[in-house]
């Protein structure tokens, strides 16, 4: 029988040079690798099969996100958002627009969600309800007396929650609902405007990191009135959409603190974290293919995407 060669580890994936230039470490025996299939890179060099999948469900599935640490997952299909257990096991939840992308935010145990055509929140027994003021109540129930005017939610495409308020991103503007009070905005005053659409917000420990389709930034600040702006190096955005998850900082370098943000743009795997330090994480091996929009999550401390052309 003719022998095969085993592999018991490697340098790293490596699609960035000619196959002929792969680091190779004549002391180890070990290599970089073109391209791996179904397999696993761990530090410093271990090479290990993925682990097997169960098909749960199929057709053309879109809006997947699960936040981890055991909680509900959702997708839509077809014209049906549905939520999911760590089971697998589905269950629909409501009709909506079909093709239209979901964009989440949890706060506590709900789920609120929008797709630029339904918004709604769901509770933590799988329940859609309404996300609007309620009737009779034109300001929080503890505000005193005054002449603001609050709005209902708007129906924007990008969700995140920042410290306390519910931010919904409708074309190039993001608004803020009041702090704890999530079905109140004040459309006038807590806005924050871009200079295009706003495509991916996520939040840090002292400010959130915003996408738009020109590129990233890092709106430092918890209110939007106070919130400055820095721009990212052009490398780092525009975000893919659908591509930016939490991320524990010290995963990137044991000198981080704290939760940050992972996410793929046209050139790079980048992460950015609080005080607004940020990170290349690939472009030194890695070319990624042009991409429309993405799903991500961070699974067993590993970041896990497929990119849509």
């Amino acid at each position: 029988m003719p022998e095969f060669p085993v592999m018991y580890g490697c340098l790293g994936v490596n699609n960035k040079v000619d196959p002929m230039d792969l680091l190779f470490d004549d002391k180890t025996g070990l290599m970089e690798l073109s391209y791996g299939l179904n397999v696993d890179v761990e530090l410093p060099s271990r090479l290990c099969s993925r682990k097997g999948t169960t098909l749960v469900t199929s057709g053309d599935i879109h809006s997947l996100y699960y936040p981890g640490k055991g909680r509900w997952g959702y997708y839509v299909l077809g014209g049906g958002m549905y939520r999911f257990g760590v089971t697998g096991v589905a269950a629909g939840i409501r009709n909506v627009t079909k093709n239209a992308w979901m964009s989440y935010a949890d706060i506590g145990d709900v789920t609120f969600y929008t797709n630029g055509f339904e918004t709604g929140y769901i509770s933590r027994e799988g329940v859609s309800y309404s996300w609007a003021r309620p009737v009779g109540s034109p300001s929080p129930p503890d505000y005193a007396d005054s002449s603001r005017v609050f709005d209902d939610p708007p129906v924007g495409t990008v969700l995140a929650e920042h410290n306390g308020r519910v931010y919904v991103a409708v074309r190039d503007t993001v608004f803020a609902s009041e702090l704890y009070w999530y079905a109140y905005f004040n459309l006038e005053e807590n806005r924050l405007p871009f200079d295009s659409n706003v495509q991916a917000m996520g939040s840090v420990t002292d400010g959130m990191y915003i996408s738009d389709e020109s590129g990233v930034y890092y709106c430092k600040g918890d209110y939007l009135q106070e919130m400055q702006k820095i721009p990212l190096p052009p490398e780092f955005g525009p975000v893919i959409p659908g591509t930016m998850c939490k991320c524990d900082g010290k995963l990137v370098n044991d000198m981080y603190y704290g939760d940050g943000l992972i996410w793929v743009s046209k050139y790079q795997v980048c992460y950015g974290g609080p005080g607004g330090t940020y990170q290349d994480l690939s472009s030194e091996k890695l070319v990624l293919p042009e991409a429309v929009r993405g799903a991500a999550c961070m699974y067993n401390k590993q970041y896990y995407f497929v990119l849509h052309q």
